[in-house]
């Protein structure tokens, strides 16, 4: 179940009331079966990347496609990650614009979605089970939960590009998120 957190200090539960807040960005939940319980039990290998695209819900598979998306990568995130996957996340958890639509599916864990909304900043937590479309020209970053550890799919109106030329898919912002992360304590 996600939840958002508004700079201002409101909290949303309920999909309807969240994705007024964060339109044109939307989220929702999707279902798993048990198939997909058993595939995410342990980190997605090259293998397991790809056969767990046929387990995303036939409706949310045809939502992407009806907005020009395709799949494109599904990892699992965790301490013992590929250092290229590593590097990935750390790209991403610098705030940055994509210019592209996306939707991540997450079918473990959790991590959470921050994003500027006009002039304010909402964090939104997701977990297994929850999706999130990002509208392009959407300034967001991510942080990763202290269990260090997510499983998700994506979905994008581009290929990704490799590792090595990510950072130049992005106009990173320079945001300064130290004083921004609404859910530290620090």
């Amino acid at each position: 179940m996600a939840l958002l957190k508004t700079e201002s200090g409101e909290i949303y539960l309920l999909p309807e009331a969240i994705n007024g807040v964060i339109a044109p960005n939307e989220m929702g939940n999707f279902r798993s079966d048990e198939a997909v319980m058993k595939l995410v039990a342990k980190p997605l290998d090259e293998k397991s990347s790809v056969e767990i695209y046929k387990y995303i819900p036939k409706a949310m598979d045809q939502y992407c496609r009806e907005k020009g998306l395709q799949p494109t990568k599904a990892l699992t995130v965790w301490e013992g990650s590929d250092p290229k996957v590593k590097e990935r996340v750390e790209i991403s958890m610098q705030p940055h614009i994509n210019h592209g639509r996306e939707v991540h599916f997450l079918l473990a864990g959790g991590f959470i979605f921050y994003m500027v909304l006009g002039s304010k900043i909402a964090a939104l937590v997701l977990q297994a089970g929850d999706w999130i479309f990002v509208h392009p020209e959407t300034e967001s970053w991510v942080k990763m939960t202290d269990d260090h550890y997510f499983t998700f799919a994506s979905y994008h109106s581009a290929p990704l590009a490799p590792v090595d030329e990510f950072h130049k898919t992005r106009v990173f912002t320079h945001r300064k998120t130290d004083k921004l992360l609404l859910f530290d304590n620090k």
